[in-house]
């Protein structure tokens, strides 16, 4: 069987059981990388990939600067797929390859003066209400991209300022946001927000279809650049938001309990992920809670 029609019955299968857009974007996105991958070895069948091939593609990511954990995760489950359907009679190659260990990139939150220059670039867009409502929601709630963009108009409580997404693992859980946000939202559903018939989500298209995540990411790197920011210094990415709003919520006081809340973790170990400083941090956080100069602050202040 040939590797692009193998795909499509992955596509199939997964759409048949009801998988998230979310979910099918991200098998879109790492089997298209997989695909393009065997085309330049010229596989086309799938019964030519071997563990070797495989461990040739984990070069062929590394090389892009890619995290391979993600698309390995996609491969194993696409050869599983393929062995449960009778169509691979072979040990899963990923599983034969291994995959490759790396070490964890230093998350660096957005700087506070680049989401003032991409919000005042966002003004002068075509949708201007709709993409600063966007982009300030998610770095005021720390959602993922996916979450904010299944919500409802019905999830959204003007009156508490929160709103009810579905997480991994289909839980609820409320999200709060802040003033400025809300204008932004109630001014973006007031004067912007288009819909077709029975599209009941809160961002939409033009068209009025709902947002996807591609086009989420094609808007920020618009944004971005209107703004004038470096692609090669800020990251602004969907989830570069996430991690702006985890790490400012600790330096502003937040708890680490708080934020498992928040971002809809079940465990501690990927908040201390999600919480990774940059040195400039760590150095300013030092500089408020400093035992030191509050020890000598409170000598002075007893001599006074």
């Amino acid at each position: 069987m040939r590797v692009e029609a193998a795909v499509k019955l992955l596509f199939i299968y997964l759409r048949s059981q009801g998988a998230k857009p979310g979910t099918l974007e991200h098998f879109e996105h790492t089997m298209g990388h997989f695909r393009r991958f065997c085309e330049g070895k010229q596989v086309a069948e799938v019964e030519e990939v071997s563990h070797w091939l495989v461990r040739e593609y984990w070069l062929y990511l590394l090389e892009r600067g890619l995290a391979v954990s993600g698309y390995a995760r996609d491969l194993h489950r696409f050869f599983s797929f393929l062995k449960e359907e009778g169509l691979w009679g072979r040990e899963n190659p990923v599983k034969q390859a291994g995959v490759p260990k790396q070490a964890d990139r230093p998350i660096k939150p957005i700087p506070p003066e680049a989401l003032e220059a991409m919000l005042k670039a966002a003004a002068r867009g075509r949708n201007p209400w709709r993409d600063r409502a966007l982009i300030l929601l998610l770095v005021d709630t720390g959602l993922r991209v996916c979450e904010a963009l299944s919500i409802r108009l019905e999830d959204v409580n003007t009156e508490t300022r929160c709103v009810w997404v579905r997480g991994k693992g289909d839980k609820d859980r409320p999200a709060f946001y802040g003033y400025r946000v809300a204008r932004f939202l109630n001014a973006y559903v007031a004067k912007e927000r288009k819909a077709q018939p029975g599209v009941g989500y809160l961002f939409t298209t033009d068209e009025g279809e709902p947002f996807s995540r591609l086009r989420v990411r094609d808007m920020l790197r618009q944004v971005a650049r209107r703004a004038g920011l470096d692609p090669a210094k800020v990251n602004v990415h969907p989830h570069a938001f996430r991690h702006t709003f985890a790490v400012r919520y600790l330096l502003h006081g937040g708890t680490a309990l708080g934020l498992r809340r928040r971002l809809g973790h079940s465990t501690m170990e990927m908040v201390d992920r999600y919480v990774s400083m940059s040195v400039e941090d760590l150095a300013a956080e030092h500089d408020r809670v400093s035992p030191g100069d509050w020890l000598l602050g409170r000598k002075n202040r007893a001599k006074s």
